[in-house]
C-alpha cells in the first residue's frame, strides 16, 4: 500500500493531535527516550485520553521562564540585557567588541551564556555549537540580517 500526500498529511495530523495532549512530563520522557511510542492495530484498545487545548496552553503558560539563570555565588545574569544591548551595536565587529567585553560571572561567555542570549533572541542553537560559530550565528542574527534589510528599504 502506498500512501500519498494527503495520507500522510492525516498521519501527522493524528500523531500531532496525540502528542498535544501528552502532558509536559510525558513530552520529556518521550524527547529524552525514557518513553517509547507503539502500534496497535487493535480498535479495541483505549484511546489515550485527549487534553483540551486550553489545558495545554494552561500548563505551557505557567511553566516559569525565567530570564535569569541563578549560577554559584548567588549573582544572576541577565541575558534579555545582554540581548538588548546586542540589538543596539550598529555593526558586527561592534557586536563581537560587545561580547568579548561583557564578562558574566567574572569571565568571558562561555558556550551555556551564549545559547541563553540566542533565547532571548528567540534563536535556536544546538548543544553541540562552538563558542566561535554561536558568536558568529547571534551576530548574524541580531546584527547582520538588520544591517541587510535596512539596505533594501527605499
Amino acid at each position: 500500500m502506498t500512501v500519498d500526500a494527503l495520507g500522510l498529511l492525516r498521519i501527522v495530523h493524528r500523531v500531532t493531535g496525540f502528542l498535544i495532549g501528552l502532558s509536559p512530563a510525558q513530552l520529556t520522557g518521550l524527547a529524552e527516550g525514557r518513553i517509547s511510542l507503539g502500534i496497535a492495530d487493535d480498535a479495541s484498545l483505549d484511546p489515550v485520553p485527549q487534553r483540551s487545548r486550553q489545558e495545554v496552553a494552561r500548563d505551557r503558560s505557567s511553566r516559569p521562564a525565567p530570564a535569569r539563570a541563578p549560577v554559584p555565588g548567588g549573582e544572576a545574569v541577565d541575558y534579555a540585557e545582554i540581548a538588548a544591548m546586542l540589538r543596539k551595536q550598529d555593526t558586527e565587529e561592534d557586536g563581537l567588541a560587545y561580547l568579548q567585553a561583557i564578562r558574566p560571572r567574572g569571565r568571558k561567555p562561555i558556550k551555556s551564556d551564549l545559547i541563553a542570549v540566542a533565547k532571548e533572541l528567540n534563536l535556536t542553537l544546538p548543544a553541540s555549537v562552538t563558542v566561535a560559530d554561536a558568536t558568529r550565528r547571534l551576530l548574524n542574527h541580531t546584527i547582520g540580517n538588520r544591517r541587510k534589510y535596512e539596505g533594501l528599504r527605499p
